[in-house]
């Protein structure tokens, strides 16, 4: 799985760099081609190989363990990110500005955070998961259940967690006035980039 290297310590705060630009401000012609075509094959690898891990899963019975529900997830969450997330990227990328609407804006960073939290989420769950299958490797058929009921569940808290640590700003947890819609952010406020930073960062790395 490929995750989405491209958002800041803080995935809320974009501030794209103007490297190579020309002094208009935009990209040169050379830069934008060949940042362009590096990163749009970034994101071609993305899709291509974590589309083929959730076929691999869905296609072959044997393949379809506890385990794999976890790897399942995972891939979908960078999967997603390479669709929905990093074109745009590499459009911002490429271009040095925005210019897309705020509306869009919303929703692109929104679905960054949202999906790259949830990426995050889902491999500490895996290590909990391979950490259970070291120190218990034995199994009973109930504690197989068992096993399968904590795995959804787990897998359900990181997706919603994801969306409990994306939504504030949505809801008005974010600046009253945001005129500049040539650089997209989510939000800059201090309280919401310590919350956001501890809930996709420093709890999941302890």
């Amino acid at each position: 799985m490929v995750n989405h290297e491209w958002t800041t310590a803080i995935a809320s705060e974009y501030n794209w760099t103007q490297a190579g630009s020309t002094s208009a401000g935009a990209p040169s012609l050379l830069y934008a081609v060949l940042v362009g075509t590096i990163l749009a094959c970034i994101d071609l690898g993305a899709i291509i190989g974590n589309a083929l891990v959730v076929l691999s899963v869905i296609t072959n019975p044997k393949l379809r363990t506890i385990t794999n529900r976890f790897v399942v997830s995972l891939a979908c969450a960078d999967l997603s990110v390479g669709i929905l997330v990093m074109p745009l990227a590499v459009k911002v990328e490429v271009t040095g500005t925005w210019n897309l609407g705020s509306i869009l804006c919303d929703v692109w960073i929104s679905l960054d955070v949202l999906l790259c939290t949830a990426s995050i989420l889902n491999l500490c769950a895996i290590s909990v998961d391979r950490y259970m299958a070291v120190t218990r490797p034995l199994q009973t058929f109930t504690e197989y259940w068992r096993h399968r009921c904590v795995a959804n569940a787990m897998i359900t808290g990181a997706w919603l967690s994801a969306v409990a640590i994306t939504c504030p700003p949505l809801l008005g947890w974010r600046e009253a006035n945001r005129s500049n819609i040539e650089v997209c952010t989510l939000t800059q406020d201090p309280g919401y980039i310590v919350y956001s930073a501890l809930g996709s960062f420093y709890v999941p790395m302890v």
